[in-house]
């Protein structure tokens, strides 16, 4: 289920826990669950101002 999470699945995951009560007490897998998520919507904010042109000044001053 990580795995899938992993290769952009997380909405589904964290669906299907809810839904289904799988895995919502299985401290390790919230954790990892939790750390795919927010890097995947790191990634997105990211990705979303490089699209916009808003990471052009960070370029500039690195």
């Amino acid at each position: 289920m990580l795995t899938i999470s992993l290769l952009g699945g997380s909405p589904g995951a964290m669906a299907a826990r809810h839904i289904f009560r799988h895995k919502t007490r299985k401290e390790p897998f919230r954790t990892r669950l939790a750390l795919i998520v927010a890097v995947q919507v790191a990634a997105a904010a990211v990705g979303t101002l490089a699209l916009h042109g808003h990471l052009d000044v960070l370029a500039s001053v690195f």
